[in-house]
């Protein structure tokens, strides 16, 4: 089953850890009936810009909770930032399903 979670609903602000740990509370408490087997499609519509710090603490934390997240409607400044991310982190960038439309191996 997929969970839609549309980042502009959650966030106003995405340039913190901060804000990110406020918004991952947020999201947490909106799939509290949601399982961990789903997968999470997080939109990032309208979401102009993020910092690195906002997306460890809600993309990085709830893909390592839940089995798949696919990312949606990510602008090339986001995505760069996913990507490198993803090569310098810890976390299994094979728990992300697409990262911004693209293969994992162009990662």
């Amino acid at each position: 089953m997929n969970s839609l979670i549309k980042m502009k609903d959650f966030a106003e602000f995405t340039l913190t850890r901060e804000s990110g740990n406020r918004v991952y509370e947020k999201i947490k408490k909106y799939l509290t009936n949601v399982s961990y087997t789903d997968n999470l499609i997080i939109d990032f519509q309208d979401i102009n810009d993020v910092s690195v710090s906002f997306i460890q603490a809600t993309v990085f934390k709830l893909a390592k909770e839940y089995s798949s997240i696919e990312l949606k409607n990510i602008n090339p400044a986001i995505q760069f930032k996913i990507k490198t991310l993803l090569k310098i982190t810890t976390i299994d960038p094979a728990i992300l399903r697409k990262v911004a439309n693209l293969p994992l191996k162009s990662l």
